[in-house]
């Protein structure tokens, strides 16, 4: 495992870590209890450290990283650890390491990394509360310290006295409203209490004299949240609304004299241009169109007794020329189930015989085809809902469909693993109609489609390999279709991992399908090594802006 190690890490030149369980100590007082190592199982550790300029980074909690388990002969060792390299240290970036107890399911403790430095604490600003104005005790407040003298320009003794403020009136906002939500839930279920205690005991006089104090107290705790929320709602609005610009004003200035009425002509055909008058000209139009009173009849009450149903005379109404057309000439008396079209009827009566076939086969008799067809009406008329979901094509549900439409993956990454996975990427395949190269750009050696290039293709395969590789993923699979159905399968490891293999996918076939497309339009070489590097520090970009603070 050393050689490897050192196979691997003497070329980089760049900051890395390693962690892990290497399954040995660094010196004797790394161990406690059992048989004291000697310096020959130590050397070889140490001296892969020594050569590869390793450190052990800054570590809390637990010293000692595994333990026997063994009540009679207990052995503690420090065998896990986080390894730092010489130039991580020259770079200055960050490190650190917790190590938890074991706990019952392991005799490893589970450690944490870190590798970003933890926010500084920031000293809160200081913000005035509109609701402070409201309490009977603020102006006395404000008076008590505002009457300090203070020698020097009216302006310093106003700054001043601004400044020696904000520390009383932090003082008085956690007196009287620190954790305003809480202390108003708690006043409201005290009134409750109060109210259900007097209606049990309404003899009471301590209850009942204690009521109107708890009623204000309640009505003012909740009076002062709404206007705590109420500011943060509005500075909120100032923050992410419309900018305070001059692009801004400008729009809206464009926006009024666009929308403005510069003239308006009347009915007896003079022209108005002043504001005024246009704006009367509009008031008395609306007033005659909207203002004045119209004669109406009485509502009848008896039309509701009436239920939902046409009457004889709407009825015959709906029975159109069109319709006593089709009876006459098409139908002549028989019924639409019985009636069978001609060579030479319209092409609509002819599919709309064709449907009512289809239903008739659907259903096996007639009369069961008409009770379904009852089902899909309401009160309202026909449920066109009901009838388009019995008519459309149906097929079984995709196993990718829940894989691939992910929040933290680009919708570019997901939409090019759809078009992939349902055949519809413009492969040279599907363009054979044209006098073009079919080959795979990629090898070079077989017809472009689809499954060849998700990864039949072995320039596709050597890069998803390393990718597997790179995620801890020791089956091959060879297809799109497979990928995603292990995927689904194996939910193994933390939702992190599960996250990192699903983008790592979809970052995959859309970084294949982008590099293709740079061959054939932009003339681009091949370039595997640089394509894999692409796809690692794009995952790993994603992956570190859902958890900055760690996993």
């Amino acid at each position: 495992m050393w050689d490897k190690l050192l196979e691997l890490g003497q070329p980089l030149s760049m900051p890395w870590l390693i962690l892990g369980d290497f399954n040995c100590v660094k010196s004797p007082e790394e161990k406690q209890f059992g048989v004291v190592p000697t310096w020959y199982e130590l050397k070889d550790f140490v001296d892969c450290c020594l050569a590869l300029g390793l450190h052990d980074a800054p570590t809390t909690s637990c010293y000692f990283t595994w333990s026997s388990n063994n009540d009679n002969n207990p052995v503690w060792c420090k065998l896990d650890r986080v390894l730092l390299n010489n130039e991580w240290l020259e770079a200055g970036l960050h490190c650190g390491a917790h190590f938890s107890p074991p706990g019952c399911l392991s005799d490893h403790s589970p450690g944490i990394v870190s590798l970003f430095d933890p926010p500084a604490p920031k000293p809160k600003p200081f913000r005035f509360f509109n609701m402070w104005a409201d309490h009977p005790d603020f102006l006395a407040t404000v008076e008590s310290h505002w009457s300090m003298n203070v020698e020097g320009t009216a302006q310093f003794s106003l700054c001043r006295k601004l400044k020696v403020l904000k520390g009383p009136l932090k003082a008085f906002n956690n007196l009287h409203y620190s954790h305003i939500s809480v202390r108003a839930k708690e006043a409201d279920l005290a009134l409750q209490d109060a109210q259900v205690q007097l209606e049990s005991d309404p003899e009471n006089v301590t209850i009942r004299g204690s009521l109107g104090y708890l009623r204000k107290k309640a009505t003012f705790l909740a009076e002062a949240e709404r206007q705590f929320y109420y500011q943060k709602a509005k500075i909120h609005h100032l923050k992410m609304g419309d900018k305070n610009t001059k692009f801004f004003h400008d729009m809206v200035k464009r926006n009024t004299a666009r929308s403005s009425i510069m003239a308006i002509s009347k009915s007896d055909g003079s022209t108005i241009t002043s504001a005024e008058d246009i704006g009367r000209e509009f008031t008395d139009y609306f007033t005659l169109l909207l203002g004045t009173e119209a004669r109406t009849l009485p509502v009848d009450n008896d039309v509701f007794e009436w239920g939902p149903k046409l009457s004889t005379e709407h009825a015959l109404e709906l029975y159109t020329l069109w319709v006593q057309w089709v009876n006459s000439v098409y139908l002549r008396g028989s019924s639409i189930w019985d009636w069978q079209p001609k060579k030479g009827d319209s092409p609509l009566l002819r599919r709309l015989a064709d449907i009512r076939d289809r239903l008739i086969t659907a259903f096996g008799t007639t009369g069961t085809a008409v009770e379904s067809m009852t089902a899909w009406s309401s009160l309202k008329g026909l449920q066109t809902s009901k009838a388009y979901e019995y008519f459309r094509p149906k097929c079984a549900r995709q196993p990718w469909k829940a894989a691939i439409w992910r929040a933290f993956i680009p919708p570019k990454y997901s939409f090019i693993l759809w078009l992939g996975l349902r055949g519809r990427l413009a492969t040279r395949d599907r363009l054979d109609f044209l006098d073009e190269e079919h080959s795979c750009s990629l090898c070079i050696n077989t017809m472009e489609s689809t499954g060849h290039l998700f990864f039949a293709c072995p320039f596709s395969d050597h890069v998803w390999s390393n990718i597997r590789q790179w995620l801890g993923i020791t089956r091959h699979m060879s297809t799109l279709h497979s990928a995603i159905k292990w995927l689904k399968k194996e939910k193994m490891g933390s939702s992190v991992q599960n996250k990192a293999r699903t983008l790592a996918l979809a970052c995959t076939v859309y970084s294949l399908w982008r590099h293709r497309n740079e061959i054939i339009f932009e003339s681009k070489a091949p370039n595997p090594d640089g394509l894999i590097a692409c796809i690692k520090i794009t995952v790993c970009r994603i992956i570190f802006a859902l958890f900055p603070y760690g996993f």
